[in-house]
C-alpha cells in the first residue's frame, strides 16, 4: 500500500539515452521526489509483501521483458527469443538473447547471471523460500527441484555469454511463460556479491555488495538516519563497458535529505497537499520542493481533489491468520473475523483502491486474454459491504468460540493503521480482545557504531545499511497472529499467487532433518499461515498439468473459491497505484502500476 514516510529523493535527470534533460539548458538541475515508505531488502525474490520495495526495484533491476502499459511484452534485458521444438524428441525450448549492457560494478550482464537467479530461487534450501518460484514451474525439472527431489543442477537451464537456453517439460504456452518473465522477481543477480564472505543473509542490505542491472545503482541507504541516494548506473546501456558512453552527466538521484526534515515539511502542509505542487522551477536552488509524489495522507478530501495518475497494481492488501493459533484453527473463526469488515468503507476512504471480492487482483489475466480479467470472470467469493454482525456471531457459537485475545501485526503507516484502527473496533464488537502491534524494521541486532556513535545493524561482523523489516521477518518465520501484507500477485497468471498456499509447490521449499540412523528426511514447509488442505493441493497439481488456458483458467476459479471457504488469507482491498506530479513529463506507468523515470523531464 501507498505510505506517506521518509523516502525522499532529489532527481536529477540526465541528457542522452534514458532523458532529454534540455528545456532549461541544465545539466544538473534537481528534481525532488517523493516515492512513499522505506524499503528494508534490496533482494528482489523475497519482495511478495510491500508494494513499496517493487517501486525502487523498478528503478535498480532490469527483467528480461517488461509489460507496457496496455498489457504488451516488451523487450527489456532480452533483445530478442527464437523457440525451438522436435516433437519426436519431446523437445520444447526458448532461447532467450541477451543485450549488451553492463552491471553497476562495470561486468557485463551475461546469461549465466539469470541461471544464477533463477536457481537460487528455486533451491529447496529453506533460507531461499521465494513465493516467485511457481513463476518457473514450465521448466524441466523445476519443481522436483524447488520440492529437494532432484539436484538444482538437473533444471533446464544453460547459458552459454548472452544466450540463455531454458528446457520445457512439455509444450507449453509460450507466451504465458514471457508474461511471467515480466515480474522483477526474476530479474538477474551476480553470484560473486550475493554471495561474498558466503553472507547470503545479508548481501541486499549493505550497499557497498549491491550490484544493479536497472538505470539506477543504490549509492548510500541508512535505514536509522533515513537517507536514500540511488545514483545513475553509469554503465547500463554502455558498450563494452564503457561507463557513460551514452550520457552526459554522472549522476541520476544525486540527492537525499534526512527524515526529521521531511517530517517537519510534512506538518507544515498537513491536510494541504496541494501545497507541495505549487512551487516554481525557479525556486529549486534554495529550496527542497517536491515535484512527485508517490503516496498522500489518508485523508478522503486531499485525495480526491489532487490530481493523479491511477493504475491497477497487481496486490491484494491481506491479513493472514496463523492457523497453528488455537483460536484461528477453524475456518468459521476466520470466516466471522472477515465478514464484519465493510471493504466498501475502507476502499471509499483510502480513494486509490477498490473493496476486495476474493484474493486474485483485477489485473491478472484469465486464460492469458489481457482484455478479460480473472477477476470479472470469478464469483464475488467476499461480501462487501457489511451488516453481518448477526452471522458472525452465530459462526463464532457454532465454532465454540466466544472470544479471545489476537494480535494484528502490521506496517506503521498511515494507511495500514486507518485499516487496523478499524478492524480492531469490528472485532472486539464479536468479543475479541486485539492489540494493534505497528512495526517498521528490527532492532534485534543492533550494536554501538565503533566511530559514530550510533546503534546499526550488525550481521557476522559486518554493519548493515538497510535493516531488517520486521513485516517481512515476521511473516517468513511465521511469528503473527494476524499479519498484514500487500499480497503480490508477481505476474499476470493466477496460478502463481494461489500456488502459495499450496503444501508443496509454494515456493518455501523443505526442512531438511536427520534422523537417528542417519538419513535425512525432506518435509515441505508451509505458507507462513500454516494452512494445508488435500482438495486445494489436488485441484493446483491439476491446473499445473493442464496446458490449455481456459481450462486451467477454470480449474484456478476452483480452486481461488475453496481458499476463500478455507479463508487462511482475508483480503481486504485491491491495492491502486498512484501519483501526483507537476513540471515533470516522460513519465510511465507500466502495467504493473510501476512508474519509470527513465524518460523524465524537467519542463
Amino acid at each position: 500500500m501507498k505510505k506517506v514516510i521518509s523516502l525522499f529523493l532529489a532527481v536529477l535527470m540526465l541528457v542522452g539515452s534514458l532523458a532529454a534533460f534540455t528545456s532549461c539548458g541544465a545539466k544538473d538541475a534537481t528534481i525532488a521526489v517523493y516515492l512513499g515508505d522505506q524499503l528494508y531488502d534490496l533482494d528482489p525474490s523475497m519482495a511478495c509483501v510491500n508494494d513499496e520495495a517493487m517501486e525502487v526495484f523498478k528503478l535498480i533491476y532490469e527483467p528480461l521483458f517488461t509489460l507496457n502499459e496496455k498489457g504488451k511484452v516488451k523487450n527489456a534485458l532480452a533483445s530478442g527469443y527464437r523457440i525451438i521444438e522436435n516433437e519426436a524428441e519431446n523437445l520444447y525450448q526458448m532461447e532467450i538473447t541477451l543485450r549488451e549492457t553492463y552491471w553497476s560494478t562495470g561486468h557485463q550482464v551475461t546469461a549465466d547471471d539469470v541461471c544464477y537467479a533463477w536457481k537460487r530461487i528455486l533451491d529447496p534450501n529453506e533460507s531461499h523460500q521465494s513465493q516467485a518460484a511457481p513463476l518457473l514451474y514450465d521448466i524441466k525439472n523445476a519443481l522436483a527441484v524447488k520440492q529437494g527431489t532432484v539436484s538444482v543442477d538437473a533444471v533446464g537451464l544453460a547459458a552459454n555469454k548472452d544466450i540463455l537456453t531454458i528446457t520445457f517439460e512439455g509444450k507449453i504456452d509460450y507466451d504465458a511463460f514471457l508474461r511471467n518473465l515480466t515480474s522483477l522477481a526474476l530479474v538477474p543477480l551476480r553470484e560473486d556479491t550475493v554471495t561474498i564472505n558466503n553472507a547470503e543473509s545479508w548481501w541486499s542490505k549493505r550497499t557497498s555488495v549491491i550490484a544493479t542491472n536497472g538505470p539506477f545503482s543504490v549509492s548510500f541507504y541508512d535505514t536509522e538516519l533515513g537517507e536514500f541516494t540511488l545514483q545513475r548506473n553509469v554503465y547500463y546501456n554502455s558498450k563494452e563497458g564503457e561507463a557513460g558512453a551514452s550520457v552526459i552527466t554522472p549522476a541520476l538521484l544525486n540527492a537525499i535529505w534526512p527524515n526529521e526534515n521531511f517530517y517537519n515539511y510534512m506538518d507544515d502542509f498537513d491536510g494541504d497537499i496541494n501545497a507541495y505542487m505549487k512551487h516554481k522551477v525557479e525556486e529549486l536552488i534554495t529550496e527542497r520542493v517536491i515535484f512527485y509524489l508517490g503516496s498522500m495522507p489518508v485523508d478522503k478530501e486531499i485525495r480526491e481533489n489532487t490530481k493523479v495518475t491511477v493504475g491497477n497494481s497487481l496486490s491484494t492488501y491481506s491479513y493472514i491468520f496463523n492457523t497453528n493459533n488455537p483460536l484461528f484453527a477453524d475456518a468459521r473463526v476466520r470466516q466471522a473475523l472477515s465478514m464484519v469488515i465493510d471493504r466498501e468503507k475502507i476502499a471509499e476512504t483510502l480513494v486509490y483502491a477498490e473493496a476486495a471480492t476474493g484474493l486474485v487482483a483485477p489485473g491478472v489475466w484469465n486464460a492469458g486474454n489481457r482484455r478479460v480479467s480473472f477477476r470479472s470472470q470469478g464469483d464475488v467469493l467476499i461480501k462487501t459491504e457489511v451488516d453481518a454482525m448477526d452471522a458472525a456471531l452465530e459462526l463464532l457459537d457454532e465454532a465454540g468460540v466466544t472470544g479471545g485475545k489476537f494480535t494484528l501485526t502490521v506496517r506503521d503507516t498511515a494507511e495500514d493503521m486507518y485499516i487496523a484502527a478499524y478492524a480492531e473496533e469490528r472485532w472486539e464488537e464479536l468479543g475479541f480482545q486485539v492489540t494493534v502491534k505497528a512495526e517498521t524494521y528490527d532492532t534485534s541486532s543492533w550494536a554501538d557504531n565503533a566511530t559514530g556513535g550510533r546503534k546499526v545493524q550488525q550481521r557476522e561482523g559486518n554493519e548493515l545499511t538497510v535493516y531488517d523489516d520486521a513485516i517481512q521477518t515476521a511473516y517468513w518465520e511465521g511469528n503473527f497472529d494476524v499479519i498484514g501484507v500487500d499480497y503480490q500477485m508477481y505476474s499476470t497468471n493466477a496460478f502463481t499467487v494461489l500456488c502459495g498456499f499450496t503444501t508443496d509447490m509454494n515456493g518455501n521449499g523443505v526442512v531438511t532433518s536427520n534422523a537417528q540412523d542417519g538419513n535425512y528426511t525432506y518435509t515441505a514447509k508451509l505458507h507462513c499461515s500454516g494452512f494445508s488442505n488435500a482438495e486445494y493441493d489436488t485441484l493446483m497439481k491439476q491446473a499445473l498439468a493442464e496446458k490449455d488456458l481456459e481450462k486451467r483458467a477454470t480449474i484456478l476459479h476452483q480452486a481461488e473459491a475453496l481458499l476463500m471457504e478455507e479463508m487462511p488469507i482475508m483480503p481486504i482491498v485491491f491495492n491502486h497505484s498512484y501519483y501526483a506530479s507537476q513540471s515533470i513529463s516522460g513519465l510511465h506507468m507500466d502495467y504493473y502500476g510501476l512508474v519509470s523515470f527513465a524518460g523524465a523531464r524537467l519542463k
